[in-house]
């Protein structure tokens, strides 16, 4: 199901929900905007749950799958890939590499890892963008 879809399907529930318990709402404890942002937080989260457990399950279905085997030269190539970026990676001031490792290697957010440097996320996205800017440098001046 696309995005767009999607997102009609929660904002549809949403309003049979504010119909169906509209009985319930209280302006002493809260104004209708909030009582129905609460309400499509609610459905959204729930959506949102919902997908990624389905995700989750494909997933690890697809994990479960034979994989082709891979040709010898196949291997050895992305060997060498590796290598080499890992050699441009050493040329990295330490920060930008510490950040490269949390993001691709560890899969943060650069949010998760703004947090646990405890650093602006805008410095942690400047960091990135130079590190890559760097790194594409190297490789192309190896290659």
């Amino acid at each position: 199901m696309g995005q767009s879809a999607s997102a009609d399907d929660v904002v549809q529930d949403v309003m049979l929900t504010i119909w169906r318990k509209a009985d319930t709402f209280d302006p002493a404890k809260a104004a209708a905007s909030s009582w129905i942002f609460t309400i499509a937080r609610n459905r959204m989260i729930d959506h949102h749950r919902r997908t990624s457990v389905k995700t989750h399950y494909e997933s690890e279905a697809q994990m479960e799958l034979p994989q082709p085997m891979q040709q010898a030269d196949d291997l050895i190539i992305r060997g060498e890939d590796s290598q080499r970026v890992s050699k441009a990676v050493r040329t990295l001031p330490d920060g930008q590499a510490k950040i490269l490792e949390l993001s691709y290697r560890d899969g943060l957010t650069h949010q998760e890892i703004a947090t646990r440097l405890n650093e602006p996320l805008g410095t942690i996205k400047s960091r990135i963008r130079l590190a890559m800017q760097k790194l594409r440098l190297h490789l192309g001046e190896t290659t």
